[in-house]
């Protein structure tokens, strides 16, 4: 069985820091949030983070001594490449497709040296069938700002959400909110899924 902690929005890597055992950062409520357990140090570990986060290095290097990979891409519905509204750094980066669901304007970054720009992106749910099995045990963290509805929609349409042992997500005001209802409607009654929709 592989053991693997998926952490969808790693940035600068404190929800893998928290898996791990760290009770400090962001004031414990990473750590406070996921499942106690005492095998952490068996799941390999594996990031996704914008293409264009300012720091990558960074993260790699707080866990070389782990078994941790970072892919630089976008979680999303497809592979290939979408359009991001970001600085590179802060936790406003988000896709400009979502944005252009608020309405006539469509929400841009607030830091005026923010670009849209076309960023890789990875069909998640494609990922999780064509690396895992049911026999693995999967967890996955899901902090996208705002994709979280259109990335569950579809692990659930396709059936894939099944190899999901542990689910921890962070829902935002924005993008197809109207989901939220239908999707956690799911989810709690899959009772093989340990579900938290608290993350912080």
């Amino acid at each position: 069985m592989r053991k693997t902690f998926i952490d969808c929005g790693v940035r600068e890597g404190d929800g893998i820091a928290a898996f791990l055992g760290d009770k400090n950062v962001n004031f414990g409520s990473y750590y406070d949030c996921l499942r106690e357990r005492s095998d952490q140090n068996e799941f390999e570990l594996i990031g996704f983070v914008s293409p264009d986060f300012k720091c990558l290095n960074d993260t790699i290097r707080r866990f070389e001594n782990h078994n941790f990979t970072l892919l630089e891409k976008l979680v999303w519905i497809y592979d290939g490449q979408a359009d991001f509204d970001s600085d590179g750094e802060s936790c406003d980066c988000r896709f400009f497709e979502i944005s252009k669901i608020e309405g006539k304007e469509p929400w841009r970054h607030p830091n005026q040296n923010a670009t849209i720009k076309p960023l890789e992106c990875i069909d998640f749910s494609e990922f999780l069938i064509n690396n895992f099995t049911s026999k693995d045990y999967i967890i996955v963290k899901l902090d996208i700002e705002g994709a979280e509805y259109d990335v569950l929609k579809k692990l659930i349409d396709s059936g894939v959400i099944s190899l999901i042992k542990e689910l921890y997500v962070e829902y935002h005001w924005w993008g197809n909110s109207k989901l939220r209802t239908d999707i956690e409607s799911y989810i709690n009654g899959q009772s093989d899924i340990y579900y938290r929709n608290d993350w912080p």
